[in-house]
């Protein structure tokens, strides 16, 4: 079965399908273990909360030179201020294909984790970088593998800033490992960088970047290759690892493989290039940081005045746990109403209309995450004039039935008297809940 992406609805979890090109702006949707075929535009927003988990494209040439250049093209240009998307992509394959795996522009915090890029080649004039930053802030590209691709990652275009490198292994590249420009406190870590062509490069500035200032660089392993070439800043260029050894013997072809035999640590206790290679890594000190991803559901679905209803985030990603829930009653003309605190909550409301009610979760860390859906709360049906409804005349009082303002006489009533079984004077019979009494 095929999906277009951009008739997946809000809150909704896609497993194990094809997805299919096209543009999506809907929150809250999780994508799981599928496949994807064609460019597939995300117009992110804030506390967009995406979540792409496993899953792959593979060979995919609809980028074209008249296109978007990422076959994931995840771009906004809204206005963010302190919010962020909350879009994590993990454990995602990233295979060949034209353009660049992914193209991130005007974005403001996201996840790449745990991914496989491969095969990403350069071809005339369209470009075909793994992934590619451009004007984004708060964006993380950790634990991934990246190999035999023209370039792993770059970040050089417009204003990038806060962003980090980390964890990562990269390998086999026909040109830059890593390049950047103009990306203020960039932080790049703990990475392993095997058998490099360029090497990585942090420049001053590219296309009228500010400077690369503020940036740190540390505990990163070159293995038979080139290393970096840095402007300004505080990079730190590490031991000269040219002729290390790999725990496996030759050239790995598994990521484990590129762990090194020696050395295992830097003097202050911190492991020298990725912490994600081998069956037993070493952890450095202090937790990793996990951002939540909130999600949330609740019944029932469509409640009345009066009405308690339960909303149940346990399928809440809660980060670095353990988590606070926050739940709020965030209106479009403005405005929050607290509806209370922890998971799951209940809530009965006295005020009939459209509720937005908004999940906000907070880690240890104080890494945040939101979640929202519409509410409509409805008038509850009016109670019989009598014990019973049966052999009274009412009128069908619902503006939006074909129905309203007819009259009729009470057949028949369902248990609770909320259902009722109407002869209509226009001679049919008609089942309703909104009625008055004649």
């Amino acid at each position: 079965m095929s999906v277009a992406i951009g008739s997946i609805a809000a809150g909704k979890t896609v497993t194990g399908e094809t997805i299919t090109g096209g543009e999506m702006t809907a929150k809250g949707v999780t994508l799981k273990d599928c496949t994807f075929v064609g460019q597939h535009i995300i117009r992110a927003s804030a506390d967009m909360n995406l979540l792409i988990d496993g899953g792959k494209k593979v060979n995919d040439n609809a980028v074209t030179p008249q296109s978007y250049e990422g076959q994931f093209q995840i771009i906004s240009q809204i206005n963010w201020g302190t919010a962020k998307s909350g879009i994590v992509i993990r454990k995602f394959l990233s295979d060949g294909g034209s353009g660049d795996g992914f193209q991130v522009g005007g974005l403001r915090g996201l996840l790449i984790e745990d991914c496989e890029f491969k095969n990403h080649a350069q071809v005339d004039v369209m470009h075909a970088d793994s992934v590619q930053v451009m004007g984004s802030q708060f964006v993380i590209i950790r634990g991934n593998w990246f190999h035999d691709n023209s370039v792993a990652c770059m970040m050089v275009d417009w204003d990038n800033s806060d962003n980090a490198f980390e964890d990562n292994l990269v390998t086999h590249q026909d040109g830059w490992d890593f390049c950047c420009s103009g990306v203020p406190r960039l932080r790049v870590e703990h990475n392993t960088f095997a058998f490099s062509s360029y090497g990585s490069r942090i420049q001053d500035d590219h296309s009228g970047n500010p400077a690369s200032n503020g940036y740190v660089v540390r505990y990163n392993a070159f293995v038979a290759g080139n290393s970096w070439n840095f402007a300004t800043g505080s990079g730190v260029k590490g031991p000269d690892l040219t002729n290390a050894k790999f725990k496996a013997p030759g050239d790995p072809g598994t990521r484990d493989g590129y762990q090194l035999a020696t050395p295992t640590n830097a003097p202050d206790g911190q492991v020298w290039g990725s912490r994600r290679l081998g069956a037993t890594p070493v952890t450095p000190p202090g937790p990793t940081d996990k951002l939540p991803v909130a999600s949330f559901v609740f019944i029932p679905v469509a409640p009345n005045i009066g009405q308690e209803v339960t909303f149940d985030a346990s399928k809440t990603d809660v980060g670095d746990g353990p988590a606070k829930f926050v739940w709020s009653d965030d209106p479009a003309s403005g405005g929050s109403f607290p509806l209370g605190e922890g998971n799951p909550l209940k809530f009965t409301f006295q005020e009939a209309g459209n509720k937005h009610v908004v999940l906000k979760v907070t880690d240890v860390d104080g890494d945040v995450s939101s979640a929202a859906h519409d509410v409509t709360v409805a008038t509850a049906p009016p109670k019989p004039p009598s014990d019973t409804w049966v052999g009274k005349k009412v009128i069908i009082d619902h503006p939006t039935s074909i129905y309203h303002g007819q009259t009729g006489v009470v057949l028949s009533e369902s248990a609770d008297k909320s259902v009722l079984n109407i002869r209509l004077d226009a001679g049919r019979d008609f089942r309703a809940s909104w009625v008055k009494p004649l």
